[in-house]
């Protein structure tokens, strides 16, 4: 990715001399499918900012179930991560690669040192605070008014929006953590989603075949 590439998926940091400094001091980085890049209950050393492919975030309990809180695209930075970064306080979330990722990764000293009282970044961070938050609201609306099958249709639509050719990438278990349910319910979903004509299915990969 060049120079222009990159300050093109900054273009939330509207000051350019804030970006020069990101770049000269952050380390660019290649992960891909399936790495995980943060654990629960890491400290955390380095802030990403995503300039390319994609992260999730999840949340674990003590069983280790896990559900989705959010996708981070290119451009945007995990918000629970900046403020586990700001209280020296451990990760409550795990971020793995969803799609092939390339990243800016800010060391967390330099934030400290160089970003915590500069505007443009203030105002990054609460537009996606702001941002996470509408997206949690979205998410606890749906787990309290909605059923599962609508949560798994809507969950495809965004994965294949946001995935390269529109082919989601995800096991059945995969799904069923990131929606809070259980596989055998999914697994269920998805053949009648299939017959229906709706999906088409594949080992570990899905494609929307028309929307509903």
């Amino acid at each position: 990715m060049d120079t222009h590439d990159i300050h093109r998926h900054l273009d939330r940091l509207h000051d350019h001399k804030l970006r020069e400094l990101l770049l000269d001091t952050g380390i660019i980085q290649h992960f891909d499918t399936g790495v995980e890049l943060l654990r629960t209950g890491q400290y955390i050393k380095v802030v990403p900012i995503v300039l390319q492919g994609s992260l999730r975030v999840l949340r674990e309990d003590e069983s280790g179930r896990e559900i989705l809180l959010y996708f981070i695209r290119p451009g945007e930075s995990c918000i629970m991560t900046l403020f586990a970064a700001r209280q020296n306080k451990p990760s409550m979330v795990r971020a793995v690669v969803d799609e092939p990722v390339e990243m800016l990764l800010i060391p967390v000293d330099m934030i400290h040192r160089e970003l915590s009282s500069h505007k443009d970044w203030l105002d990054f961070t609460f537009s996606l605070f702001l941002q996470r938050y509408e997206e949690l609201l979205g998410m606890i609306n749906d787990i309290a008014f909605s059923q599962v099958d609508d949560r798994l249709l809507d969950l495809l639509r965004t994965r294949s929006r946001h995935s390269e050719g529109g082919e989601i990438h995800a096991t059945h278990q995969q799904l069923a953590d990131e929606l809070g349910s259980a596989r055998e319910v999914v697994t269920r979903l998805l053949k009648k989603l299939e017959a229906e004509g709706v999906i088409e299915t594949g080992r570990g990969k899905i494609r929307l075949l028309k929307q509903m």
